[in-house]
């Protein structure tokens, strides 16, 4: 990702109102591959925010769906009225629940919800900024067959279907403020 295109996000984050009930909320949201993750780490290193993956919310390889509900219910919504959230987490080494998360504040902090679905239409209401990120399908799925998790799996194809519905029905891409390809 070129460095260029980080210092824009670190600068629009860092040009944002700062709320001083709650965190700053910011998403960042495409298809598996894309470059999300690795995005939300420069952003935390950046800008010293906490990083919530939404990896460690989809309850398995068919927890998108409910995995959005979860992100608003017990997530944002807690952050947003100034408590700290509490989240279960997936095992995927063990395939169920693993331990419950909590996510803590303080006025000065940035968070980063690093995922698909992270910037679904129920979440929208909490977040400051929405940045989607893309990449062509060949180097998108290279990408995500290299890490582990990915590697053991032949759940590409059913993940793929999940994200392509919930990108028709949520339209994340269409309600970013910023928009990334990292193809290269």
């Amino acid at each position: 990702m070129e460095t260029r295109a980080i210092s824009s996000v670190v600068d629009a984050i860092a040009a944002l109102p700062r709320p001083t009930q709650r965190p700053l909320m910011v998403s960042i949201d495409g298809p598996s591959g894309s470059g999300k993750s690795h995005l939300s780490a420069m952003i935390a290193d950046q800008c010293a925010a906490t990083v919530i993956a939404m990896d460690a919310i989809y309850p398995g390889w068919q927890g998108l769906q409910p995995a959005l509900d979860i992100l608003a219910t017990q997530v944002l919504h807690p952050l947003s009225q100034g408590t700290t959230a509490r989240v279960d987490t997936w095992d995927w080494t063990a395939s169920r629940p693993g331990l419950p998360r909590e996510i803590r504040w303080d006025p000065a902090t940035v968070i980063v919800i690093d995922g698909v679905g992270s910037g679904c239409r129920a979440a929208r209401p909490y977040l400051d900024l929405l940045i989607w990120v893309t990449a062509d399908e060949f180097t998108r799925r290279q990408r995500a067959l290299s890490r582990a998790d990915w590697r053991e799996s032949t759940q590409w194809q059913n993940w793929a279907e999940q994200e392509n519905r919930y990108f028709r029905d949520d339209d994340p891409r269409g309600a970013a403020d910023i928009h990334l390809i990292t193809d290269h």
